[in-house]
Formats: structure tokens, sequence, C-alpha cells
């Protein structure tokens, strides 16, 4: 019974904490419309990993990448989080 009572408030305060902590993340008004600010770093990340991809290839090191569905993925992260340290970091 105790193990019961003790996972049932792991539960509830995980979701108490993400209930109160869902409005701390910034927002970005953009054309008026309010955007979360991770949703921009995301977009600016695979933008990122788009034009890192370009360069690769035209610099021809994108041969020697393996495998590349985890490298461009890693890249857009990479670059996503970056840019939510550098202008977003508390």
């Amino acid at each position: 019974m105790k193990d019961t009572q003790t996972g049932m408030q792991r539960v509830f305060m995980a979701g108490a904490a993400v209930h109160f902590l869902a409005g701390c993340s910034p927002t970005l008004s953009i054309g008026g419309a309010y955007y979360p600010a991770w949703l921009v770093c995301i977009a600016t990340g695979v933008v990122g990993a788009m034009i890192g991809r370009a360069i690769l290839i035209k610099t021809g090191w994108d041969g020697f990448l393996r495998p590349r569905t985890l490298v461009y993925p890693a890249l857009a992260v990479l670059v996503s989080l970056g840019v939510w340290f550098f202008l977003f970091r508390p």
C-alpha cells in the first residue's frame, strides 16, 4: 500500500509541476501572434541544419559523414540549443 501511495504522490507532484511551470516559457510576438521561444529555436535549428548540409555538400565533406541520418538531426539540435542559449538564457 505504501509503494502505491508514494507512486501516486510522485505522479501528482509531476503533474503539478507541469501545470504550474507551463507558463514560464518566453514568448515572441511575430506578426501580432505570440509564439513560444522553443518553437522559434526549433525552426532556426532546422534551417541551420539545411544550410549546414548545403555547405558540407559544397565543400565535399558530406561524403565522409556516416550515418547521415544521425548527423543532420544532431546538427539541427546543436543549432537549436545554441540559439536558445545565446538568445534566451536566464
